[in-house]
């Protein structure tokens, strides 16, 4: 057995270092490879864990675990290929079809743990489809059509206990988000892979709010001034609504659903944000917030000044938000 899991393990590999050379017709439009390669996936990956805690199959474990990496290494070349080559129909048809059928699989390790098959494939897919979906020509469509609709982060996808991607790719899109705003060098820079990831995958919010609310949440922040950080250097993306197509009789009459649509969004987003960070927006929290808000100065016309007041106003609706929640 071991040496024919080191053959599959040099076999694995060489195709891992020659996968760019083949066409994405063979890679994912014809039925005889992807889907078998997701199912070895699984197969491995349920291997791999089973032996992870036997001490004395660790021998066995580690040739498991090479073969494991190149079954991961391959599937995130293909990701690559599809999206860049404007195939990626196909696989995301054939990843959300896999991923739907061994969602509620695992493993059980140590001290009662348990590896999630989804929360070790999860995290291959969404790294590298924010890495490249900036240059894939179907970036568009993959958003509206191709990414699974359940999957997106939304409140009541959250809220539906069978929908654990959803959760799973909540925890990627922060690790992942917080890794841009510590690992930038240039603050005021737009940054454009994360307005777009982030108006995408949450689709119910309002972008510039979602935006700016995330950056308090995420950003580093120097000498505990949180606020006086967040007024004077804002958010680095956000900074346009979504667009709202309709046939109108009248300017008057345009200019009134868009407010609505406006301020419809903006209570989804802040209803999402309590939801998903209830411990980071508590009403003491909130309060607080706004105390440190009301002892900074700015001149009247000042940007700075104009944010502020945003603040306050938007941490004040979250508190009403709180108060009716309790009723």
């Amino acid at each position: 057995m071991t040496e024919k899991l080191k053959a599959t393990s040099k076999l694995l590999e060489d195709f891992n270092s020659f996968v760019d050379n083949r066409s994405t017709i063979f890679l994912v439009i014809l039925p005889e490879f992807f889907p078998k390669l997701l199912e070895w996936h699984y197969s491995l990956w349920g291997k791999e864990y089973q032996l992870l805690s036997k001490k004395d199959k660790l021998h066995e474990w580690s040739t498991y675990s090479e073969i494991s990496r190149a079954l991961d290494s391959i599937l995130k070349k293909i990701e690559q290929r599809t999206l860049r080559d404007g195939h990626s129909f196909l696989f995301f048809k054939s990843f959300e079809t896999h991923v739907e059928k061994y969602k509620d699989k695992f493993v059980d390790g140590e001290s009662n743990k348990k590896f999630y098959y989804v929360e070790s494939i999860v995290p291959i897919f969404y790294l590298t489809l924010v890495e490249s979906i900036k240059a894939s020509p179907e970036r568009h469509d993959i958003w509206d059509y191709y990414f699974p609709s359940a999957w997106k982060i939304t409140k009541e996808n959250i809220q539906k206990q069978e929908n654990y991607v959803s959760r799973v790719l909540l925890n990627n899109f922060l690790q992942w988000a917080q890794s841009r705003f510590w690992g930038s060098t240039e603050k005021d820079k737009f940054d454009e892979v994360l307005d777009e990831v982030a108006s995408n995958l949450f689709p119910s919010v309002e972008p510039i709010l979602w935006a700016k609310l995330l950056t308090l949440l995420l950003r580093p922040w120097a000498n505990n001034n949180r606020m006086k950080s967040l007024v004077e250097q804002g958010a680095n993306f956000g900074f346009v609504s979504r667009i709202m197509v309709g046939d109108y009789e009248s300017t008057e009459q345009s200019s009134k659903e868009l407010h609505n649509h406006m301020e419809s969004q903006g209570n989804a987003t802040l209803d999402l944000v309590l939801f998903l960070f209830k411990h980071e927006f508590t009403k003491e929290k909130l309060e607080n917030f706004i105390s440190e808000l009301k002892t900074l100065e700015y001149t009247d016309e000042s940007r700075e000044e104009a944010r502020r007041k945003e603040f306050i106003s938007i941490f004040e609706k979250m508190i009403s938000l709180l108060e009716l929640k309790k009723e």
